[in-house]
């Protein structure tokens, strides 16, 4: 990969992060600040399509005569649109939660995923990359480009979330939101952390807000109890590395669209700098 190509997939995922950074800041002040996380769903949802999308290819080359009628039909991008932009839309709302009230433990991590993973694509990219397909370009990202976006990211987050889960584990969490004598109290603290001027940012969020709470109480009482709440302890953790799994797959899906939209333009400047 070269040099310019390196430096715009690292502009392009510290582009993703101030947006998330920026809504973080502003979504308690303007119904407005909505359209930053529709800015990353639009990341998410393209890279979930250009992997979509060489999968279909891929299958439907394998199968299906190129002259049959059902090829015509299925080579039609509505239907993986459609699905892209939903799972899309899906990931990108558990990360606007998870960055609206996240802690500054939180913001290490995402910072540290923003960092390393053009660092981990433009490696990978170099091998096994050098040996997929370099077929697409033009409206599409090459092939070797999707595919090293996608192993990269899957690197990247089972990284990122052993590395949260264990910090979460281990580190103490926020005991300042916590009263292990009385549940209201807790929930109280944590639901007074949230709030916007937007009816519906500021309903979701407190609502996350009570959940998250409920979950850290019950941890906390599991540590002081843990021979009543051994069962309940190990639940709660399932659920928190179910929602980690989530949130990191968001955040890294609007990564890899980031990075393919870099390589896209830059595969296009180049091919628009060798013109006579």
């Amino acid at each position: 990969m070269s040099v310019p190509r390196a430096i715009k997939s690292v502009a392009a995922c510290v582009l993703l992060l101030l947006t998330l950074s920026l809504w973080s800041g502003l979504h308690a002040r303007t119904c407005l600040a909505l359209g930053l996380p529709a800015l990353c769903c639009l990341a998410a949802s393209y890279g979930i399509f250009t992997y979509r999308l060489a999968r279909k290819q891929f299958v439907l080359e394998y199968w299906l005569d190129p002259g049959s009628s059902l090829h015509a039909w299925f080579t039609r991008h509505w239907m993986t649109s459609i699905t892209s932009l939903v799972i899309g839309v899906s990931l990108t709302g558990f990360l606007a939660v998870f960055t609206a009230l996240a802690r500054p433990t939180d913001w290490y991590f995402l910072c540290a995923i923003a960092i390393v993973t053009p660092f981990v694509f433009t490696a990978t990219r170099v091998w096994p990359g050098r040996h997929f397909r370099q077929t697409g370009g033009g409206r599409h990202a090459a092939l070797a480009d999707i595919l090293s976006a996608r192993l990269s990211g899957w690197v990247v987050f089972a990284a990122a979330a052993a590395g949260y889960t264990y910090a979460n584990y281990y580190l103490p969490g926020p005991g300042e939101y916590i009263f292990p004598g009385s549940l209201e109290r807790t929930l109280d603290a944590f639901a007074t952390q949230a709030g916007s001027v937007c009816p519906v940012v500021d309903n979701t969020l407190r609502i996350a807000a009570v959940i998250e709470g409920l979950s850290w109480y019950a941890v906390t009482t599991g540590a002081l109890l843990p021979d009543m709440s051994r069962e309940l302890t190990r639940l709660v953790w399932a659920v928190f590395f179910l929602n980690t799994a989530v949130v990191f797959v968001g955040f890294i899906r609007g990564l890899e669209g980031a990075l393919l939209l870099a390589c896209r333009t830059a595969t296009r400047q180049s091919g628009t700098g060798q013109r006579p």
